[in-house]
């Protein structure tokens, strides 16, 4: 850094009225803020303690600062301007900076631009690093309140902070100013040389005041000394070293400059100010405030700075500046061409200006209906629009969209993937190789030139797409379109269809968004519905995207991808590869070929066709499907399913063995769980926890000994358990099944009808709300039936069983607990079945049973064997089947044999009940009581035996009416033949009445006495 011994060693760089424009007079607003402004939050280095500190300066220090700055101005042709609190290019404050980063120093005061006095700035890679034109901040002095406290400021502090804020620097420090170096210093930090050395002036009878270096550094940037002023009220002149005339309007709080004719740089306040040029070649900026500028005649540089400003260039080729989006600029027809640089905002160019450019990342500029000139950032990802007129676009890198509206236009996107849009023949565009992936979106039939990769058609119009000789995309739209790719591995995309494509690469066809024809096409894009896209025997590259899609790919080892949804490949090569990401759907590979899915993501593969190929699985839980011929089924990891869904026969598979017979030979590897046919199947588990899943059919299912989950699907199913966590799981209306169980069990939560357990142990079954059987095994086991008519079955017991509902007891084949049980089912040996009071329905199945229904309506099914029956009830039901035995009924009520094939019928107890046969050869024997006795057709007996009462016999066939007559078997102590018979046989009317005494007879209705053969009796 040059050591210097002028005033040079106080330049910074950055002054009022812009960089390094010196010898000019500036006007430079100052104010004194009653209350913290808002921005103070946001200086670097202050905490909410240095805000909440803010004092404002009392009447004597506002006199000392006014005093301080007329120093300033009159070694100058700087303007101080006194303006509303805290409007002011510099705002004066109060502070207490030892709560700051800044340490205790007597104050500090900022450069126009930004930069505070205490740092030095190191050279940042762009200038604005470190450099801003619009801190709110810039040029403001804080003075430590600390030092205040008798009510006055020290006054050299002030002059040396105001010098900061007029852009001086201590003479022995650089900084950073992002136009010129600015490292001059002088030799020794010299206080009685300049009021903006660091150290205080010690001499003695010194008093603070700005010394000659000072005044020098101040003329050398803002004129000549004693051109300047302080104004505390309104006031104009002409500004040092130019003839821009000035006025200040305090009640209307208006800065008016004004220029000549001549070229000249007219810097504004932080007021809205009102700027005007005239003629000339003139540099107008506003700075802060809602400014006016107007440019006149001439070639103007025109900026309004942070505010919202109205600018208007005049005839010339006129530059504007807007950061604002309230910035509104005015040109008139023939003014000139002119350019707008829109500064981190969207921007629209108005009417009559030709140029533009955005900056800032992310930005849209939009032309008028002209034919204009149109910039993108050059790095940012910039959107231009050229609306009417025959524009020319050009945006550098970043990611751009670039649309010339309906002219003729021309559009350079640069590095980047842009976004070109055409809808004229006469636009024309152009990129550089290797510059990005960049896309074209067109409404009319369009060719891309080099360098361009992808093709858009938009609308609905019947238009074409064709490539180059890169790898292009081409899209079509609704209409009827010619996807010809050129040269290159091309792809026809379906990305933007409303609803499902069959694309055929065979067939060169695509139906459904519009019908498309292919042409030097090898790939093929799908839609976000259930697509159809099928290839030719090149390797193609199939993406279905979203959507249950079917992808084929030919006979070309191809790539597939399936994408979302659950999507089905078909496989015939076995290079072809599927490709699914994780959670992508439930995905299907069809293959005719040994496949394996290692290195997918994909689900399940099923085997097609009869060759012996092999199935292996991925770490997923895959279903593995074979075909008819013998398969290898490799789950490899994960639980994995072998299916036989498709077999055309019931299906025998043993995950135990490993084996699988009945279609094709199979050899079950790293298999967890296993799916049936539609016809009956054996499946078998393994000691894992397994899933069979039987399908249709009347299957078998046998878990093996993990906790293991069983359906059973359509048909009578059977279910091995021999774990109390195994599930056998049915739904309603899917047949009736039975599980076979050797650990206690319930069918609560499940739709299984029958329950039976196995072994010897002591185990117990649980039924659910439908009507079960339950099947006790030779253990103590207790049968609950739950809700629903359930039924205890003892079929499989091996000897006689004694089950009685009244007690809830059955022995026998254990000794059983009956509960919530409304039926019972005997064995095949001489079963005592006995119900209660409920409507029971008892079946003694083979042997000699006794059943008893109880008070209910019962039913009483016999089975084979000669079994026995009581009857309290009318609504009691006998079921006995032809050539079931000789069965006998005893009934205390009324009684009839008709709808049975029961042979015997005995009528208990002493009530005046009646008893009839059926068509069999019956035996009918009454109580004590007065019975009617109807055999019915069929050779009857009727049996009597002392006090039997007064009986009546209806439909009795006589010995001489039919040679098979009926026969009545009375005790030989009652009558011991016929002789005594027929002594006590009378006829009346139209019966024959045998009195035996006052309280026992037998009336044989309509029969006559003469009919009666010795045949007739028999006694016994």
């Amino acid at each position: 850094m040059p050591t210097v011994s002028d005033y040079t060693a106080l330049l910074s760089g950055q002054y009022w009225g812009g960089i390094e424009t010196t010898g000019k007079g500036q006007i430079v607003t100052y104010s004194f803020p009653t209350a913290a402004p808002s921005y103070d939050s946001s200086v670097a280095g202050f905490t909410a303690a240095t805000v909440s500190s803010f004092q404002a300066f009392n009447s004597d220090e506002q006199d000392q600062a006014r005093k301080a700055l007329a120093e300033w101005s009159a070694a100058s042709g700087i303007v101080f301007v006194e303006v509303a609190p805290g409007q002011g290019d510099i705002n004066f404050q109060l502070v207490n900076l030892s709560t700051s980063s800044y340490g205790s120093p007597g104050g500090i005061g900022f450069y126009p631009f930004g930069d505070w006095d205490y740092l030095t700035q190191p050279t940042p890679t762009t200038p604005s690093a470190n450099f801003r034109s619009d801190l709110d901040s810039s040029g403001d002095v804080f003075m430590n309140s600390q030092y205040a406290s008798d009510g006055t400021v020290n006054y050299g502090t002030l002059l040396h902070e105001i010098g900061h804020a007029i852009g001086l620097k201590h003479p022995t420090e650089t900084v950073y100013s992002p136009f010129a170096t600015h490292d001059q210093v002088l030799s020794s930090d010299d206080p009685t040389r300049t009021i903006m050395a660091t150290v205080g002036d010690t001499s003695s009878n010194s008093t603070p005041h700005i010394l000659q270096l000072d005044m020098d550094a101040a003329a050398h940037i803002y004129g000549a000394a004693g051109s300047g002023g302080v104004y505390t009220d309104s006031g104009s002149g002409t500004l040092a070293g130019t003839a821009i005339a000035w006025s200040w309007n305090a009640s209307t709080n208006v800065m008016t400059e004004t220029g000549t004719s001549a070229d000249e740089t007219i810097t504004g306040t932080s007021l809205g100010d009102v700027i005007t040029g005239n003629g000339g070649n003139d540099r107008l900026f506003g700075l802060n405030g809602n400014d006016t500028l107007t440019g006149g005649s001439g070639n103007d540089y025109i900026d309004g700075g942070p505010g919202a400003d109205i600018m208007t260039g005049g005839a010339g080729n006129d530059t504007y500046y807007v950061d604002n989006s309230g910035d509104q600029v005015i040109e008139q027809p023939n003014g000139g061409y002119d350019f707008v640089y829109a500064r981190g905002i969207n921007y629209t160019l108005p009417a009559n200006v030709d140029s533009g450019q955005v900056y800032g990342s992310g930005l849209t500029l939009t032309g008028n209906a002209d034919g204009n000139t149109l910039y993108g950032d050059g790095s940012g990802n910039t959107q231009v629009y050229g609306l009417g007129g025959n524009d020319y676009i050009v945006t550098g890198s970043g990611n751009d969209v670039l649309d010339g509206g309906t002219g003729a236009d021309g559009m350079f996107g640069g590095q980047g993937n842009d976004t070109y849009y055409v809808d004229n023949t006469g636009d024309y565009m152009g990129e550089d190789p290797n510059a990005g992936t960049d896309t074209v979106h067109a409404t009319i039939s369009f060719t891309l030139p080099a360098n361009f990769e992808n093709l858009i058609l938009d609308g609905t119009d019947n238009i074409n797409a064709t490539g180059n000789s890169l790898a292009n995309v081409l899209t079509g739209n609704a209409g009827n379109n010619v996807l010809d790719g050129g040269g290159g591995k091309d792809t026809a995309s379906f990305v933007n269809a409303t609803g499902p494509v069959n694309a055929s690469l065979a067939t060169g066809v695509a139906t459904g968004f519009g019908t498309d024809t292919l042409q030097n096409i090898t790939n093929l894009t799908g839609s976000s519905y259930g697509d159809t896209l099928t290839g030719n025997s090149a390797a193609n590259v199939l993406d279905g995207g979203a959507g249950n899609d079917v992808l084929d790919g030919g006979s070309g080892a191809d790539i597939m991808y399936g994408g979302l949804g659950d999507d089905t490949f078909y496989v015939d090569n076995s290079s072809d590869i599927a490709v699914e990401n994780p959670n992508e759907g439930t995905d299907t590979v069809i293959a005719s070929v040994s496949y394996s899915l290692a290195s997918s993501y994909t689900d399940n593969l099923t085997l097609t066709g009869t060759a012996n190929i092999n199935a292996t699985g991925n770490s997923l839980a895959n279903v593995l499907t074979g075909n008819a011929g013998d398969n290898v089924l490799n789950g490899a990891g994960g639980k994995d399913t072998a299916s036989f869904a498709n077999a055309t026969g019931p299906v025998n598979a043993n995950l135990t063995t490993g084996v699988a017979t009945g279609f094709g030979n199979d050899t079950l590897q790293a298999i967890t769980n296993l799916t049936g046919s539609s016809y009956g199947d054996t499946l078998t588990g393994n000691g894992a926890v397994n899933v069979l899943d039987g399908g249709a059919g009347n299957d078998v299912l046998d878990g093996g000994g993990g906790a293991d989950i069983m359906y059973g699907g359509l048909g009578d199913d059977t279910f091995y358990v021999d774990n109390s966590s195994d599930i056998a799981v049915e739904y309603a209306n899917q047949g009736t099944d039975t599980v076979i169980a050797s650990v206690s069990y319930s069918l609560a939560s499940s739709y299984v009808e029958n329950l039976t357990l196995s072994g010897t142990a002591n185990i117990n079954a649980t039924g659910n709300g439908y009507n079960n059987i339950l099947t006790g095994n030779a253990g103590n086991n207790v049968l609950n039936g739950g809700t629903g008519k359930d039924t205890a079955s003892f079929a499989n017991a091996t000897g006689p069983v004694n089950a009685n509902l009244s007690t809830g007891i059955a022995t026998g084949f254990g000794t059983d607990t009956l509960q919530n049980i409304a039926c019972i089912t005997g064995s095949a040996y001489g079963d005592t079945l006995i119900g209660n009071s409920a409507a029971n329905v008892l079946t003694g199945g083979a042997g000699d049973d006794i059943l008893d229904g109880g008070a209910g309506s019962d039913s009483l099914v016999g089975g084979t064997g000669n079994d026995t029956y009581y009857v309290d009830s009318p609504n009691d039901f006998v079921v006995e089947q032809p050539g079931e035995g000789t069965d006998s009924v005893f009934a205390s009520v009324s009684y009839s044999l008709a709808s049975s094939y029961t042979e015997n019928l005995t009528l208990t107890g002493t009530a005046n009940i009646n008893a009839t046969g059926n068509g069999y050869n019956n035996v009918i024997t009454g109580n004590s009581g007065n019975n009617v006795l109807d055999g019915g057709t069929g050779v009857d007996t009727f049996v009597f035996g002392p006090g039997f009462g007064h009986d009546t016999l209806k439909n009795f066939t006589a010995g001489n009416t039919s040679p098979e007559h009926d026969i009545i078997a009375i005790d030989h102590t009652i009558l011991s033949n016929f002789a005594a018979v027929m002594a006590d046989a009378q006829q009346i009317g139209a019966d024959t009445v045998i009195t035996i005494d006052p309280s026992n007879s037998i009336t044989l209705q309509n029969v006559q006495k003469t009919q009666l053969v010795a045949s007739n009796f028999h006694f016994t």
